[in-house]
């Protein structure tokens, strides 16, 4: 049982989730560290968010990797008094508060950036009908291709060498997502 304030652990891979705020229930790969003599539950959560990888490293098992309760038990924890405890994850909080607003800023800059890209676009594309700047594709380009449609691996172009098949996903508004192919097998050859 997980009772509130308990903070938990992924003993099979050694991460760390959030606090509960009720009582719950936990399974297999889970460790339910439980504080006492009123050390902050907070304290050891982000303590052992810090090490995660330190703990995961010490994992064993062939099926999946786990941490037992006598690693945990035996894991250094630095223990601070109470009241620098207190302070620790105050400020630990109000540099994650920092962090999250600094995220939240930068996906709304992006947002302005994308806004502003569709318009300096279609400002320019404006501009070239307005002025009669127009020209028919073909007098532009060496030629159209068109695709085909050979039956592919299910799995990305592992590398520059390896052919890949673009995928229709590929193709966005305003990017083109390069993971997005299909392994050609070695046995077809790539048309050019």
């Amino acid at each position: 049982m997980l009772n509130q304030g308990c903070a938990p652990l992924r003993s099979c891979s050694g991460g760390t989730d959030q606090l509960p705020v009720q009582q719950c229930c936990i399974g297999r790969g889970l460790a339910a560290v439980r504080p006492r003599n009123g050390t902050q539950s907070k304290y050891i959560l982000y303590y052992l968010r810090s090490v995660a990888n330190a703990i995961d490293a010490l994992g064993t098992g062939t099926t999946f990797k786990a941490v037992s309760g006598k690693v945990l038990r035996d894991f250094p924890f630095p223990l601070a008094p109470l009241p620098e405890q207190r302070r620790i994850v105050e400020a630990i909080e109000l540099q994650l508060g920092r962090l999250d607003a600094a995220v939240a800023r930068l996906h709304a800059a992006k947002a302005k950036l994308k806004r502003y890209k569709q318009a300096v676009l279609k400002a320019a594309v404006d501009d070239a009908i307005d002025n009669g700047k127009m020209f028919p594709l073909g007098d532009l380009i060496t030629s159209i291709g068109q695709g085909w449609s050979p039956k592919c691996l299910n799995t990305p172009s592992p590398d520059d060498e390896t052919w890949g098949v673009i995928k229709t996903t590929a193709i966005q508004p305003g990017a083109y997502l390069e993971h997005e192919n299909k392994e050609l097998p070695k046995s077809i050859e790539a048309e050019t």
